[in-house]
Order: structure tokens, then C-alpha cells, then sequence
């Protein structure tokens, strides 16, 4: 068949290509579904195309057409019968065969392959797969905190680290600098130096500082010589600086600045001396003859002093580099070995490990070995946004491209060289820019053949017409984005080919990019956001629904700045991540609360709880109030039991769950009385957190601490609200009107790379992380200097063209009028291209949008916060259609509704007996019918695949009551927090039903909205023998 490249661009069609090619291949022979992959890159993704895949067969196996199907039929060259039964039949099997529809993401396929061979990758069989890094980061980070003062070689080298950085970064919170130096370990540039890594231990690196102070004294006193030595021969000739060329800023100064070392930077010579020895310009042309004879005499002794002195410099400024990064690369090594004893003593891996282990033990092997382990062969492989590959996954992804391509069958990839902004996360845009060519060729016999093959079977196609934007959007993007290319390097250039689009959609639209002439920071910050909620007010005049609206930003703090205006001015909005948790002066108060119980002694929380109560409820004097309210002595807590009328002593509280104390503190302070968000979200942060193990109070505290700023209030979706994301969040996503700010002040660079140093003959010392500075480029590292460059421009200019391309009927950009702002120069350079001396450009109209078929959506308004004590909860009495003399006489139905409402009570499995002998007493059962019960409860309660989650290790919720954001009330039977996995367990009676399936997932998506990642659904028929169905979700 072929390898073949799609190269897209945004708005193009790249699903409906992927569904298309997908379908072409599976329709002829619907079996061939089992033996195609489709790689994508997140869930969302994944869900989509299954979702458009299904979609498609069913039209078409209805004998429906739209523009998809017409093309298949026609590139199939089926007749509409034949095509209609063949789409019937792929249908059918994959609906029956649904765990073999191979549509996942990168991640998932690389996980299924990890729990193959966990044995060859040194991981327990029963290893848990983590996602987020905040899992695994702050238990490294505590367990090297734990040994400071107890390991000297560690304590000396992690304090010498931690010093370097606040100096470096400016922050003085420990905690996060390790915390942020730790999930650097995770990436890829840190594994690809593993080989040199290993063979460092801790106790190598004293003696390494030690070789590297020698060594730079010994350079030091080299280069002082060497320039006195310069001095001196110009004075034996009786030359002073004035009779020297460029005087002190020529070669005489930059000997004269050598007699001592004071500033690293300066001991590189400057253009200007440069020239001098180079060109051989020692003295002035109108120099007289007895200084040009002077300087004949000593000239070349002074160019060989020079060369000596640049050689040295460079040494000198190296070891300079090493010295201020040694800590770093000690403590990576140390780092390395935690994360082993982690996944060792946890079983916990992190996922950016996988391909790491694969590429270790794994790619080497023969393919047909690799698939008879896995137990399936994929022939077929389409693999989408390929410019976000990382160098990891593509060569633990090429062995199956090369077995694939070289039996003929098809692989295919797509990619759009222009939204590559996941550099951060190893996104490596060059894999794809490169094809068919292999980035990191290393000219061994296998790669050659693989990458020949490539290229044999090559098929490069673009796609060429925009389907989302209006008229004037897409032609706008392809002026501004052509006028910007053309300046650009010629790196950029080669990833913007294909730049122009075709317009598809005939209708109009409206751009406006804007420019704000305000130096002064803050000043600018208001307009900006004035100017934000002018284009909103705009847009909702001229017809659109607020929700048809996104804004956004490169960074969360602008979202905040933006989101809380807007809230201001009455606006509803939809975000994640703009609204701190922790400013919440009610969220404040709670955490004050645990404070308080865990220190009563202390003032300090009690002022700080009394502060925030006294602004929350706008009392004036607060110097007074918090006059009034102090303890005089007596336990902080007690001051607050007092104010709020409360008589439960903290000793019955201490003995509570923090989730608990979160709850009752709650009911106490009034904050169920009205609904909350910022509260909500706080109590799900502490269910959240207490469900992955026991946490005391002061375990809870220093999490908290940790998380804080992190934690942000997730506004439920509403499509009557204005949503804000940051531009990397709305990859894949468009929206009727986008507006735009992505202020960016580029950054000093702190940016590090490893070098090879071998060059200094330092014992063990191959390589090592150095500054990537221009200082470093002098010295030797231009090309990577220049590349990090060209790299950092890449990655702005495709953030702004990610964030240009989301609008499909109008466009609004927002930038600062001054020199910092690289995205205000961007705008103004434009603007003042089109002939415009206004700070302001505009393309069309905003014209009044009308729905064609408005829909009202109703919303539910919460009116408070559900929270009860679950000491004074009563049950109320089952129905009487659940009492009965003898359970045998009874239905199948009636029987499962019985066993339904016990289980409802059952929380452990030690609850059992309770539950039983709770029935027994009340009547509602006899002594006949409790061995049968027992029987069926205990078929769920210790069912192999069941009975982890009634066991005393996972958070359990009975019967729990959720919001579907449409007014409708849910209430799934079981739903446990084991983990880090939140399982949905619903219990069902009498025959299987869809619309079971469809319910369980109706209460996983609720969930997933709440922020839960990993979610998993279980059906239980309850029969004689409980039958278990996993659900997909």
C-alpha cells in the first residue's frame, strides 16, 4: 500500500480525513476493524473520531449520505447497496466486538504494551499507571527533605543546589524549586543522558568540585599572566593605550581588563578586538612610523598571548557553567535513583516512563516477537497530530510503521507543522517537518533501512481548504501569517509551507486587532480588560450568546485578571483556571479552622480566621472585632464555638476524617445555606486527597500548601457562559468569536542544555548541564544556542496562529504598544504594514448573527451546599413492596430490589453481618430467607472483580446525589475513590438493557465534568450468581 502524510492546517478537515481513510479500510472487509490502530494524542480525541466513525457507518448503513460518505462510496467504487450492508456489517462488529475498536490514545497503546511486558521493564505486575506528576513529585521531594541533616554528601550538595537557585530565580519557597527541578526529571532530556547519568554516584561528586576549583584557579592565574604579560610588552616598546587602535575599547583594553578577573563576561574579547588580530589593524592608518614600528615588534607575540587567552576564557567561562550546574547534575543522579525506589515501594509508575522503558528493553526486539506477546497484530496504522510526537514515541512507534509497511499494508500519518506548541511536554515538530527523512539519523544499517522504506512508499498529501472560518478570518490569517513568515528564519519558514488556505465557507466575518498605547503596566492591564469586555458587550448586541464567545491567553494569570473583570460586570463565565480556590475568604476560613484545631496555642490562626470572617461579612472596625474575639488564654477554638453557638468539643472533632471536619465546619459557619463554588471545590479537593490514603490534619495542611495555587475553581460547562482557556487548552476547539491577548514579555534566558565538556579532561565528567546564554554561544555552543533561538520563535509565532485560526465568524486581538511585548509588535507591525497609522485594523463587519434554530436551555440554580451529619442521618423505611413473608414465592425483580436496598447499606464487607441482622430484626426478612440473602449479597460483596471496593482502602459513596448541570438529579449506586480511580458501580435486576449502559455513562460524564480522570463503570446484575459487565467510558 503506502505511507502516507497528510499535512493539514487548522480548520481543515483533519478528522473527517482520518474517519475517511479509517472506513476506506475497514468497509471493503469488515473484519480488518481488529487490525487497524488509530493513535491520537489525548482522550478527547480518541472519543471523537470513535464517536464520527459510528456516526458515519450508522447513516450509511441506513443508506443515508452525506459529503464523507459520497467520497467513500466514490473512492471505494461500491454501489449504494453494496455499501450500505458492508457499513451495516463494520458496524455490527465492532458493536459486538466494542473492546477490539482500536481507537485510543498514544499513551493507553503504550500502557496495554508496559503491562505485557512489565517483567522485561523491571515493574510489578500490578503496577498502577499515574498520569498527573503531582502523584509522584512531592514524595520524592519529601523523602529528600528527609534526609538532610542525616546524609552529609546529600545535605551539602542539596543545600549548594537550593542556594544556586533562589539566586538564580528569585524564590525563596524550597519546597518549590525542588518541586519544579523534580518534574524536570521526568522529561525525555534527562533520560536521553541516562548511559552518561548511571554511572555518576553522589559520593563522585566532592572530588569532581574540587578537580573543577583547581582547575578554574589554574586557567585563572593563566589568563591574569598572560594579559599582564600583553601589558608589559606594549610598555617595553613604550606604547600606551591612546597609540593602540579603538583605544580601550580596542585589543589594548581587553588586555587591561584581564590583570584581573572580576566579570566572566568580559573576558571574551569584543568584535573590536577581534578584528584587530584577525585583520592585522594594530594601530590607527594615520598612525606616525615609530608606532607602527613599535607594535611590528611585539605583534605577534601579543596575537599568540590573544589566542592563548580566548582558548583559556572559554575554558575558564565553561567550568564557570559547570560549577553553576554540578549541584543540578548531582542531584539527578539521586533523583533518578528515587524514582526507582518509588515505583519499587509504591508500585506507582508515572506515564512518562513507559515509553522510557520500552525503548530500553523492548524496541530492540524483533517485531513478530513484540506482537505474539501482546497477543494481536495491527496492520494498519494512522497515527494524528504528529507534530506533538515526541522523539521517544516515534521510534517505539517505527518498528510497527516499518512491519507494516513492508507487508504491504497501509500507514498514515497526520500533522500540522503550524500548531506544534507542546515543545514543553517533548514534542519534538521536527519528526514531522523532516519526513520522510529520520530526525537523528544515526546512520546505522537499521536506521538507513528504515528510513529508505519511508521513503519508497511515501505519499505526501495537503490539505488544502479551511471549513471552520469565515471569508475574511482565513484570508486575514493568510496576509498576516505570509507578511510574518517572510521576515522569518528560514527554520520557521520550513515549518509554514502550505501556509495559505482556501476559503470554503462563503460567509462573512469580522476581524479587529487592536493596539493599547499605555507604558505603564497596570494602567494597561485595565484597559485591556475594559477593552475585553467593550468586544463581549459587542458581540452579545450584535446576536451571539455569550457562550458562543472564548477568550484566549497565553497564561493563567491574565485569565484571572480578564475572568474577574468580567465577573464584575456581571458576566457568566466558564473556566478552569482562572479562579484560585484558596482566594476564597470562606475557603480561607476552613483551612484557618484546621489550623486552629491542630495548634490551639497558636494566635496566629485564630487572628487570621477572625480577619477573614470579619471581611466576609463587611464588619467595620476590624481592629475592634478582633479585639473583642481574642482568647485571652483560653484555646483558640473555643473563641470560635462561641461566635458561631457550636457546643462539639475538638477532641470528638479530632476524632473525625478531615473531610469530615471540613463538613461539619461548613454546617457551623452557615456555608450550606447558599450554593458555593469555591467551597464545593475545596470540600472535593479534601475528598479528593484523602481518598488516595489516611491523612492527618498536618499531612492535609502541607498538601494543601503544596496545591494551592494550582487549584482552581472548574466553572460547570453553561452554554449561556463566556468561556476562557489559555491558547494550549483550546487545541482542536473553535468557537463562533475568539478574543485574543497573549502578552508575552520574553524572558531572560534560564534555559540549560547538555553539553559535552570532555574537552577539559575532568575525571568522570563527560558532559554536563550548562546555561544556554550568549555567553555560551561565544564559546563554542552557537549552533545550540542559535537553535533554541529559532525553536522559541517557532513556538510563539504557532501559538499565535493556534490561537488566530479557533474563529469562525469574527476575530479580535489585543496587544501592549511598546517594545517588551512581542505579541503588541507582532500586531503593530501588521497594523502599520496595511498603511494604517491608526492603532487599530479592521477587516469586515460585525454583522448580527441570527440562530436558525435557537433552543432555550433551562438551568437549575443551586440554592446550597448538601453536607449532613452522618452521626443524626435517618434511614427511612423501604416501601412496602419489599416486604413479603417468603423471598422464594417472590419474582427474580423483587428478590434483586431487595438485595439492591441492603447492598444500598452496605458500605465494607464487615458491614454484612449488620445489614443482615438489621432486616432480620425489623420484620422485613425471616430466618428462612437469610441464607439466600447472604448468598446474593455476598456473591457481590466478595466477588473477585468487586470485593476491593468494599474493602477498608478505598472512599466509599452509597446512593450519592449529583447534578447534571440541566436540572436533573442522579444517583448512581455506588461510587468508590480507590487509588486515584473513581470506579461507578450500579446494581441491576431481571434482564441486560442499553439503557443501562447509557445511564452508568451518563453518571461517568458527570464525574469526568467534576474533573475526575480516571473513571471507570461497572454493571452488576444481581442473580443467583452476581454477573459482572464492565462498561466502556
Amino acid at each position: 500500500m503506502a505511507f502516507v502524510v497528510y499535512k493539514s492546517s487548522a480548520g481543515s478537515g483533519k478528522t473527517a480525513t482520518l474517519v475517511r481513510e479509517y472506513l476506506k479500510l475497514c468497509i471493503p472487509l469488515p473484519s480488518e476493524f481488529k487490525r487497524t490502530l488509530a493513535i491520537t494524542f489525548t482522550n478527547k480525541a480518541a472519543n471523537e473520531m470513535k464517536t464520527r466513525i459510528l456516526e458515519t457507518l450508522e447513516l450509511a448503513a441506513g443508506g443515508d449520505e452525506n459529503f464523507l460518505i459520497k467520497d467513500l462510496k466514490q473512492q471505494l467504487g461500491l454501489k449504494d447497496d453494496v455499501f450500505a450492508l458492508k457499513s451495516k456489517q463494520l458496524l455490527n462488529s465492532i458493536t459486538h466486538n466494542y473492546d477490539e475498536f482500536a481507537v485510543s490514545t498514544i499513551d493507553s497503546f503504550v500502557h496495554r504494551i508496559i503491562r505485557t511486558f512489565a517483567n522485561e521493564v523491571d515493574l510489578p505486575s500490578n503496577f498502577e499507571a499515574v498520569l498527573d506528576s503531582d502523584d509522584i513529585v512531592p514524595d520524592i521531594v519529601d523523602e529528600l527533605l528527609e534526609r538532610v541533616g542525616r546524609d552529609k554528601q546529600l545535605t551539602s550538595i542539596l543545600l549548594s543546589f537550593v542556594l544556586k537557585q533562589i539566586e538564580d530565580e528569585k524564590t525563596h519557597n524550597i519546597r518549590i524549586v525542588l518541586n519544579d527541578f523534580v518534574e524536570y526529571n521526568l522529561g525525555e532530556d534527562v533520560f536521553s543522558q541516562k548511559e552518561f547519568l548511571s554511572k555518576l554516584k553522589l559520593q563522585d561528586f566532592p572530588p569532581l568540585i574540587k578537580s573543577l576549583r583547581k582547575a578554574r584557579k589554574t586557567l585563572g592565574a593563566q589568563i591574569v599572566s598572560n594579559a599582564r604579560r600583553a601589558i608589559d610588552l606594549f610598555s617595553s616598546v613604550s606604547l600606551v593605550q591612546d597609540d593602540i587602535s579603538n583605544k580601550g575599547r580596542g585589543i589594548y583594553g581587553f588586555f587591561s581588563k584581564l590583570v584581573e578577573i572580576n566579570d566572566i563576561k568580559k573576558l571574551m574579547p569584543n568584535a573590536t578586538s577581534r578584528k584587530t588580530v584577525e585583520n592585522d589593524l594594530w594601530v590607527a592608518k594615520k598612525a606616525d612610523a615609530a608606532i607602527k614600528n613599535a607594535i611590528d615588534e611585539i605583534k605577534d607575540e601579543l596575537r599568540q598571548l590573544y589566542f592563548e587567552i580566548v582558548d583559556m576564557a572559554g575554558k575558564y567561562i565553561l567550568i564557570n557553567f559547570i560549577s553553576s550546574k554540578i549541584y543540578s547534575v548531582a542531584l539527578i543522579t539521586e533523583i533518578q535513583l528515587l524514582f526507582g525506589d518509588f515505583v519499587e515501594r509504591t508500585s506507582k509508575v508515572h506515564i512518562s516512563e513507559f515509553n522510557k522503558r520500552i525503548s530500553e528493553n523492548i524496541a530492540g526486539q524483533p517485531v513478530p516477537f513484540l506482537y505474539e506477546r501482546l497477543g494481536f497484530k495491527y496492520k494498519n496504522f494512522l497515527i494524528d497530530e504528529f507534530q506533538d510526537t515526541s522523539v521517544l514515541q516515534w521510534q517505539n512507534l517505527l518498528p510497527l510503521i516499518e512491519e507494516s509497511l513492508s507487508n504491504n499494508n497501509f500507514s498514515m500519518i497526520v500533522g500540522d507543522a503550524k500548531q506544534a506548541i507542546y515543545r514543553f511536554r517533548n514534542g519534538e515538530v521536527e519528526l514531522f517537518s523532516k519526513l520522510p527523512d529520520l530526525l537523528h539519523n544515526s546512520g546505522s544499517q537499521l536506521d538507513m533501512s528504515r528510513q529508505s522504506l519511508l521513503k519508497s512508499q511515501y505519499e505526501e498529501h495537503q490539505l488544502e481548504f479551511n471549513f471552520r472560518s469565515g471569508k475574511n478570518i482565513v484570508e486575514f490569517n493568510n496576509k498576516f501569517f505570509q507578511g510574518l513568515i517572510g521576515k522569518e528564519s528560514n527554520y520557521v519558514k520550513e515549518h509554514y509551507q502550505g501556509l495559505v488556505q482556501k476559503v470554503k465557507k462563503s460567509q462573512q466575518s469580522y476581524v479587529k486587532l487592536q493596539l493599547i498605547e499605555e507604558k505603564d503596566s497596570e494602567e494597561y492591564l485595565k484597559k485591556r480588560n475594559s477593552a475585553v469586555s467593550s468586544y463581549v458587550g459587542s458581540c452579545i448586541n450584535a446576536g451571539f450568546k455569550a457562550g458562543d464567545i472564548c477568550i484566549l491567553c497565553r497564561t493563567k494569570k491574565s485569565i484571572t485578571s480578564i475572568a474577574t473583570h468580567l465577573i464584575s460586570d456581571k458576566y457568566d463565565i466558564v473556566s478552569s483556571e482562572s479562579l484560585l480556590v484558596c482566594n476564597s475568604p470562606k475557603v480561607g476560613m476552613l483551612v484557618a479552622f484546621l489550623q486552629m484545631l491542630l495548634k490551639p496555642d497558636e494566635k496566629i490562626y485564630l487572628t487570621d480566621f477572625l480577619l477573614k470572617y470579619s471581611i466576609l461579612n463587611n464588619i467595620d472596625g476590624k481592629a475592634g472585632f478582633l479585639s473583642a474575639h481574642e482568647n485571652h488564654g483560653k484555646p483558640t477554638y473555643s473563641v470560635v464555638a462561641r461566635l458561631f453557638k457550636e457546643a462539639v468539643s475538638p477532641e470528638i472533632l479530632l476524632s473525625y476524617s478531615v473531610y469530615e471536619i471540613c463538613e461539619f465546619a461548613v454546617r457551623m459557619m452557615g456555608f450550606d445555606k447558599e450554593a458555593d463554588l469555591f467551597v464545593q471545590y475545596f470540600l472535593d479537593f479534601v475528598f479528593k486527597t484523602i481518598s488516595g490514603g489516611k491523612f492527618t490534619i498536618i499531612e492535609f495542611l502541607e498538601h494543601w500548601e503544596d496545591k494551592k495555587m494550582k487549584t482552581f475553581v472548574e466553572t460547570p460547562d453553561n452554554p449561556d457562559a463566556i468561556k476562557l482557556m489559555t491558547t494550549h487548552k483550546s487545541k482542536g476547539l473553535d468557537f463562533k468569536v475568539v478574543i485574543v491577548d497573549l502578552a508575552y514579555n520574553r524572558p531572560k534566558q534560564g534555559k540549560t542544555f547538555w553539553a559535552d565538556v570532555s574537552k577539559l579532561n575532568i575525571p568522570k565528567l563527560e558532559k554536563s548541564l550548562i546555561p544556554l546564554t550568549m555567553l555560551s554561544a561565544e564559546i563554542g555552543f552557537d549552533d545550540e544556542y542559535i537553535k533554541e533561538n529559532e525553536k522559541e520563535r517557532l513556538d510563539f509565532i504557532n501559538l499565535v496562529y493556534v490561537s488566530f485560526t479557533r474563529a469562525s465568524n469574527a476575530l479580535f486581538a489585543i496587544g501592549q504598544d511598546n517594545n517588551k511585548d512581542v505579541f503588541g509588535k507582532l500586531l503593530k507591525g501588521f497594523i502599520r504594514s496595511n498603511e494604517n497609522t491608526e492603532a487599530v485594523y479592521e477587516l469586515g463587519e460585525l454583522i448580527p448573527y441570527v440562530y436558525e434554530d435557537d433552543k432555550e436551555f433551562s438551568r437549575i440554580k443551586l440554592t446550597g451546599i448538601a453536607s449532613s451529619d452522618f452521626n443524626k442521618i435517618v434511614k427511612i423505611a423501604p416501601s412496602e413492596e419489599i416486604k413479603w413473608e417468603e423471598l422464594a414465592s417472590k419474582s427474580p425483580e423483587s428478590l434483586g430490589r431487595l438485595v439492591h436496598g441492603m447492598l444500598s447499606e452496605i458500605e465494607l464487607a464487615s458491614d454484612l453481618d449488620r445489614v443482615l441482622n438489621k432486616y432480620l430484626i425489623s420484620g422485613f426478612v425471616t430466618e428462612k430467607d437469610m441464607a439466600m440473602l447472604a448468598g446474593y449479597l455476598k456473591g457481590v460483596v466478595f466477588h473477585p472483580a468487586l470485593k476491593q471496593y468494599f474493602s477498608g482502602n478505598a472512599l466509599i459513596k452509597n446512593e450519592t446525589v449529583i447534578y447534571d448541570g440541566k436540572a436533573k438529579v442522579l444517583r448512581p449506586d455506588r461510587v468508590v475513590l480507590l487509588d486515584g480511580e473513581l470506579i461507578v458501580i450500579d446494581y441491576k435486576t431481571g434482564n441486560k438493557d442499553k439503557r443501562h449502559i447509557l445511564q452508568i455513562r451518563e453518571y461517568a460524564e458527570v464525574f469526568a465534568k467534576m474533573g475526575y480522570d480516571k473513571i471507570s463503570c461497572i454493571l452488576v446484575y444481581i442473580n443467583e450468581e452476581a454477573e459482572i459487565v464492565p462498561v466502556d467510558f
